[in-house]
């Protein structure tokens, strides 16, 4: 105990006597420790949100937007295509829906609006939970206020000019002459209350309309018989992804449907919308942020075991004489190996103690990156100190092979 004692005491008196030469090299230590530290702490408050990110792919709902490049007759999307994605990409929904607004008056001469919506199966699956087979089915859901207008109006009701009037006969919804459809009562559509929660009348916007008794609910196949949606619909097709699927891959999938369809009508172009196209520019200045951080925080390790290095194998050189008078008076070598390596590693630990402190307190106060929060984190700290102290060990290696191949008679006979 009296011996390990004495090797500390005589690295601190050495750092002491030689405070000079180690005031640089503590304020290099520090201001590499609090540069790594920072960077560090920023990467992991990064990488952080990266995830949450990635976590937010799969939370929302991502709308593929259709424009026409030429005339064309057929859809920017085909029923039958629908069915190829959903079976191609079993890890996404596909809640497309087409929606026609219509307006009419009510029994108080009040100007009502109401909403027919051609749902698919995703779509009713996502917005109101229900596992049926909608999309080719022979009924229809309808709200009480929108069919007694109907009923009383005949056939007025037109969505778009030139497509076939909707009428009620014999408690039926008829499409032109050949298409017909029970009618259940909207309250009907799930085993949720009538106005208890909200449908999504366009995806990727705020618009919600309640589930009311002015909202229709047709099959999705209905409307390619009756209407062949074109552009002049605004197709927008969603797409959610699995939260089983990786971030990354989520995106990736988007992209290759978006691939998929322009293979399929070469006549429209197909865009992801804004929403997710400012998403995916932020994941992107994210990573290339935690790419330059973790860039900045290894050239300041680099320099910092330079520093240490250089200053270790310096002591050990301009102390040869000392050592070899201390070997040849008896001093045990691996006493001496572990005083100069307890001498380096006391301004190191001071100047990492510095760097690391510092970058805890100025990193929440004075650092701010959008939509980003800068958290200390334990593990920053640790990498940092073992970064920093690492060196230390890796030239205790070599300063031991120099010290134990000292031949002191040989060194002092020169001198």
């Amino acid at each position: 105990m009296i011996r390990v004692m004495n090797i500390i005491s005589l690295a601190f008196r050495m750092v002491l006597y030689y405070w000079k030469s180690y005031i640089l090299i503590t304020l290099q230590i520090a201001a590499g420790a609090f540069v790594i530290y920072s960077s560090l702490t920023i990467y992991y408050s990064i990488e952080s949100r990266y995830k949450e990110m990635q976590d937010e792919v799969h939370a929302l709902t991502w709308n593929i937007v259709a424009q026409s490049t030429d005339d064309s007759d057929s859809p920017p999307i085909t029923y039958e295509q629908l069915l190829q994605l959903k079976n191609s990409y079993t890890e996404a929904m596909f809640p497309l829906h087409f929606v026609y607004p219509v307006h009419y008056p009510n029994q108080d001469n009040e100007l009502v609006e109401a909403y027919f919506i051609y749902a698919s199966d995703d779509y009713m699956k996502l917005m109101i939970q229900s596992d049926e087979t909608f999309e080719t089915s022979q009924h229809v859901y309808m709200g009480a206020e929108i069919k007694q207008f109907m009923e009383n109006n005949g056939d007025l009701l037109k969505l778009l000019p030139d497509t076939p009037a909707y009428r009620i006969i014999d408690e039926s919804l008829d499409i032109g002459e050949e298409a017909h459809y029970s009618i259940i009562p909207i309250t009907n559509v799930s085993n949720h209350k009538s106005n208890s929660f909200e449908i999504s009348i366009h995806f990727g916007e705020t618009d919600k309309k309640a589930l009311s008794e002015n909202i229709v609910l047709l099959p999705l196949k209905a409307v390619y018989e009756h209407h062949m949606p074109n552009i002049e619909m605004a197709l927008r097709l969603p797409v959610r992804v699995d939260p089983t699927v990786p971030g990354e891959e989520a995106t990736i999938l988007i992209m290759q449907v978006v691939s998929q369809l322009f293979s399929w009508n070469s006549a429209y172009s197909y865009n992801v919308s804004t929403q997710l196209q400012q998403f995916l520019l932020k994941m992107t200045g994210v990573k290339d942020t935690a790419v330059i951080v973790s860039v900045i925080a290894i050239v300041c390790l680099i320099l910092v075991i330079l520093g240490l290095t250089g200053l270790i194998h310096l002591l050990f050189n301009r102390r040869k004489q000392g050592l070899s008078i201390l070997i040849a008076m008896g001093a045990r070598r691996q006493d001496l190996w572990v005083s100069m390596v307890l001498e380096s590693m006391y301004p190191a630990l001071l100047g990492v103690g510095i760097g690391v402190l510092g970058g805890y307190y100025y990193l929440p106060r004075y650092v701010q990156l959008e939509q980003i929060e800068i958290s200390p984190t334990a593990i920053g700290m640790f990498f940092t100190v073992a970064g920093c102290l690492l060196p230390v060990f890796l030239s205790s290696s070599t300063l031991l092979l120099r010290i134990y191949n000292m031949k002191p008679i040989k060194i002092l006979s020169r001198e």
